[in-house]
């Protein structure tokens, strides 16, 4: 048995992926700074950090729960929700570990383009756009970014010219996607 670190890093640059892993000593940020090289835009965060018994059993146990969302095998990145992780974490927890910025070598800069980041990746929703209950958005067949064609649906997503908001039902001809904020929906209202 080997007392040690378990961490769970994200990067913005990887949205809705985590790193799970371990290091025997309470060195998380050298192992931050490895992983931020060239080909990675932003630095990773670590979101949780903790002190447990047995750092690789731990590990190991976190990898075998999450197996079905590993990236790849030889990848210590899982698309989770990192909370289940935690969850698992705090069950054995000694000790958990906070880390400031400073600590994870996180400049105001690099902060202010990781936020940007998390603020653009958020859920569009008619409220988020201002736009109030009732709004009818229609999407408009055009040249070039038509969604419909003679019955069969089309992979590509309309220019913005080809979107138009209303208050009423679309008459005209070619008509492909109309959606109304309602707000008992979930899907893109609220």
């Amino acid at each position: 048995m080997s007392e040690g670190y378990v961490y769970i890093l994200s990067n913005e640059a990887m949205p809705g992926y985590v790193k799970i892993g371990f290091t025997r000593q309470n060195d998380v940020q050298s192992r931050m700074r490895q992983l931020h090289t060239t080909g990675v835009p932003l630095p990773f965060e670590c979101i949780y950090f903790a002190r447990v018994p047995d750092c690789r059993k731990v590990e190991r146990a976190l990898h075998f729960v999450f197996a079905d969302d590993r990236a790849a095998t030889s990848r210590e990145f899982f698309r989770i929700d990192p909370d289940r992780a935690r969850a698992i974490i705090e069950l054995v927890a000694i000790q958990v570990a906070t880390l400031s910025d400073d600590e994870q070598q996180i400049s105001p800069e690099q902060r202010v383009a990781i936020e940007a980041v998390k603020s653009r990746a958020e859920a569009m929703t008619f409220t988020r756009l201002g736009l109030p209950v009732g709004t009818v958005l229609r999407v408009h067949q055009g040249s070039g970014g038509d969604l419909h064609r003679r019955g069969r649906a089309r992979g590509r997503v309309p220019r913005r010219r080809d979107a138009a908001v209303g208050g009423g039902p679309d008459r005209g001809e070619g008509a492909g996607v109309q959606l109304v904020h309602c707000p008992r929906c979930r899907l893109l209202g609220g």
